[in-house]
């Protein structure tokens, strides 16, 4: 490298030391998602962060099949989803295609290994009422929450565009956009 030229920028390293830096603080484990209601009008939700899927940019997430975001993404599979870390004060905007695992894919991997990792307090929810229906008191949840329930859904987001600004003076900025399989990134102005 000549001692001129910039090195090169990739927001998956920089996402990563983002949250590495950011570890202490508890509410990093959670972002919004965004997605379009059937009525075309956007629709914004917190969801925990699961982790990523292997050694892939795909970020996983889970989430109840009887959910309204389960139909939206079934009838439009993009989304729009961001962290913001608060000790290094920087900002990533993601947009995203959604594939949907749940109960009749093929391949339950990743679904298996989603569900393990949950505690039994989140397994217990998906054996609840159905969400958004009204109240019901008296429900009692099975005592084994061993088996996989139907209700039970891995959402993988797969970027494709990502903004990632750091507002420490002086203010950067890069888009990353996934072309043909690369991810091509851009200095902008923030």
């Amino acid at each position: 490298m000549s001692p001129s030229s910039e090195p090169v920028y990739d927001w998956r390293i920089c996402l990563k030391c983002a949250m590495e830096a950011n570890q202490g603080a508890d509410h990093n484990r959670y972002f919004p998602l965004a997605s379009s209601g059937e009525d075309g009008t956007p629709r914004v939700r917190w969801v925990v962060f699961r982790g990523f899927v292997g050694d892939s940019d795909d970020v996983c997430i889970v989430t109840d099949a009887r959910s309204e975001k389960v139909t939206e993404f079934q009838r439009q599979p993009r989304c729009e989803f961001s962290w913001y870390f608060t000790e290094t004060r920087e900002q990533f905007r993601v947009r995203a295609h959604v594939i949907t695992v749940d109960s009749r894919c093929p391949d339950q991997t990743q679904r298996l290994s989603a569900w393990q990792a949950l505690s039994q307090a989140a397994r217990e929810s998906f054996y609840g009422p159905h969400p958004g229906f009204p109240l019901v008191t008296g429900t009692d949840v099975p005592l084994t929450t061993e088996q996989i329930p139907a209700a039970f859904v891995v959402l993988i987001l797969r970027p494709d565009h990502v903004d990632h600004l750091l507002l420490p003076l002086p203010q950067r900025r890069w888009l990353s956009t996934l072309e043909s399989g690369n991810w091509c990134s851009t200095p902008v102005n923030p």
